[in-house]
């Protein structure tokens, strides 16, 4: 999961976490730290389709 050359190539990392299942299925269960800005709009929305996807997103400011 997540293998990026770069570390620093977040968007690409947040991709790939919603990218990557097994039969269909997304490899994580539990999801925690910050970058919320890495599944917004400008990445496809990742959040919203984690939540179509059953997910709760939980943030706390």
């Amino acid at each position: 999961m997540a293998l990026i050359v770069y570390r620093d190539n977040k968007n690409e990392i947040a991709k790939d976490y919603y990218n990557e299942k097994i039969n269909g299925k997304h490899k994580i269960d539990v999801l925690l730290g910050g970058g919320a800005k890495y599944f917004g709009e400008k990445n496809g929305n990742l959040d919203q389709k984690f939540k179509e996807d059953g997910y709760d997103i939980i943030t706390d400011k």
